[in-house]
């Protein structure tokens, strides 16, 4: 393609559209997820949606509060638990929650044991689905039980 054909796009129309990063597949495989960032009136907003690959269903998952961002050094946002009923997110503000599902429609959305101080990265399920693992401030593995709620650090 010659230098000619090729037609810029307007910087407006960029800053309108959409950026999406940390994606994932729904275990099951009918769905994929990812954090969806956008410009809006009142600055950037994040939301964690899910796309069906079969049809064009969209579900927004966590929308408030918001998902971490997504870029650079972010080490990773949310993970499906192996069932593919729950997932797990690290927040903007700080934090990380758990948002269950029924089907395929989110129906709570509730916080776990963590310090919200801290930043967390690269949240993991276990096989099993019980455990959650997650870097705590890119120096530390936190380990969680999925039951208990109860925490250590991997040494």
């Amino acid at each position: 393609m010659s230098p000619q054909a090729v037609k810029p796009v307007p910087i407006g129309l960029l800053a309108a559209q959409a950026e999406v990063g940390d994606s994932r597949v729904r275990p099951g495989g009918r769905w994929v997820s990812a954090v969806e960032t956008a410009a809006s009136e009142t600055g950037v907003t994040r939301r964690l949606r899910m796309w069906s690959v079969h049809d064009s269903r969209v579900v927004d998952l966590l929308v408030d509060p918001e998902p971490a961002a997504t870029r650079g050094l972010s080490g990773g946002v949310h993970a499906w638990h192996p069932r593919g009923n729950h997932v797990a997110v690290v927040l903007r503000g700080g934090g990380v929650v758990v948002v269950a599902l029924d089907g395929d429609r989110p129906v709570s959305v509730g916080p776990l044991p963590l310090d919200p101080t801290r930043t967390w990265t690269g949240p993991e399920f276990t096989a099993d689905g019980r455990e959650l693992h997650l870097s705590a401030d890119w120096a530390e593995i936190i380990g969680l039980d999925t039951e208990t709620l109860e925490s250590w650090v991997f040494h």
